[in-house]
């Protein structure tokens, strides 16, 4: 939309005036010029600012890609099956070094530590995405989980209060 902006910018400033022999290769309209140089200033400020949890992001993004790919895929084999989970866990963790409180990042491998039965990792990883997202009934009930099976009955319980299908659970 910057692009599209800065173009009608530019473009105003001709329909307001008479016809002229156009003149290639000349200045740019002053406050154009200004607009440009103040829509790249804060391109690369934003860039500055954000720019760590971009890649972070970018990296919990890929994995989830691995991931999917890894669970949901009927056309590979064991072997690649654990190669995917390898590298979405691989991009979990560079996500996790770009921004540490990458939740996506941190709701994943807690899952993964869920299925590895490595429930101490889990609990460290689902609780670093409680923290961002208290109210997200899939981290509660993968949280509370996490607790029961590390024997932390108590913190299970008051997590499995909070989640809306509270009859599902039972069944589980």
């Amino acid at each position: 939309f910057a692009l599209a902006g800065l173009a009608i910018a530019a473009g105003v400033p001709a329909l307001a005036r008479p016809e002229r022999p156009q003149q290639r290769g000349g200045p740019m309209p002053g406050y154009v010029g200004w607009l440009a140089a103040g829509l790249g200033a804060v391109l690369v400020i934003g860039l500055a600012l954000f720019w760590r949890p971009l890649v972070g992001h970018w990296y919990a993004n890929w994995g989830a890609v691995y991931q999917t790919q890894a669970e949901l895929s009927t056309t590979i084999d064991e072997t690649e099956r654990k190669a995917l989970a390898q590298r979405a866990a691989a991009s979990f963790e560079q996500a996790l070094r770009w921004q540490p409180e990458q939740a996506v990042a941190h709701q994943r491998l807690g899952l993964m530590a869920l299925e590895r039965h490595d429930y101490v990792a889990a609990v460290a990883h689902l609780e670093q995405t409680y923290v961002q997202e208290p109210t997200d009934q899939g981290v509660l009930k993968a949280l509370g989980y996490a607790y029961l099976w590390a024997g932390e009955l108590d913190r299970a319980e008051r997590l499995f209060q909070q989640v809306e299908f509270r009859s599902r659970l039972v069944g589980e």
